[in-house]
């Protein structure tokens, strides 16, 4: 996880609107576009804050071409194919419903240098909240499933504003291994 990046000069008061506990609501100006902020949280002292981002990519599951669900454990995720598709579901995924802008990054669990930066031409977008990804199909996998981190880029902030990576399994299409018999 990447520390988010604050830049005083650039930043305005935002008065709450409202508050509880647990949450606050408050009014991004109406000059602002689209867009990932930092948002910097300060406690009523003025002595402690924290440095947020709004509205970055949030992953909550994938759906490889198998149709398992990824469920962000290390021994459980779905599973794709080189060549397969990976849906991919949760908030702020494509801002504006455009491809035009966004990346997919795969970056190899046990070799970081391994890693496929998918754009335009590998994504479709669904809506607002899920895009399905085309899996390289140069991925050399052999007879063995690989394990990737996928991370989502929707257009909007610096390089720090990429979603927290989730696992996927990269591994042959387990129906070829299927035979042709037909049953009538």
């Amino acid at each position: 996880c990447v520390t988010p990046t604050w830049d005083d000069a650039a930043s305005v008061v935002a008065p709450i609107l409202q508050k509880t506990e647990n949450s606050l609501k408050f009014k991004i100006p109406e000059t602002y576009t689209n867009g990932v902020y930092a948002v910097r949280l300060t406690d009523i002292t003025g002595t402690n804050s924290k440095i947020i981002y709004i509205n970055t990519p949030v992953v909550d599951y994938t759906i490889g071409d198998d149709g398992g669900e990824l469920t962000k454990t290390k021994d459980s995720c779905g599973r794709a194919a080189p060549g397969g598709e990976i849906r991919v579901i949760g908030n702020n995924i494509s801002v504006d419903e455009n491809a035009e802008r966004m990346y997919v990054k795969l970056t190899n669990k046990n070799n970081p240098s391994e890693v496929y930066l998918l754009d335009k031409n590998s994504i479709t977008v669904q809506s607002q909240y899920s895009i399905s990804i085309k899996v390289p199909d140069v991925i050399p996998v052999g007879s063995s499933a690989k394990y990737f981190e996928l991370s989502v880029y929707n257009g909007y902030g610096d390089a720090t504003a990429w979603s927290i990576p989730v696992l996927i399994t990269v591994q042959p299409d387990l129906r070829s291994t299927w035979n042709d018999e037909i049953f009538d």
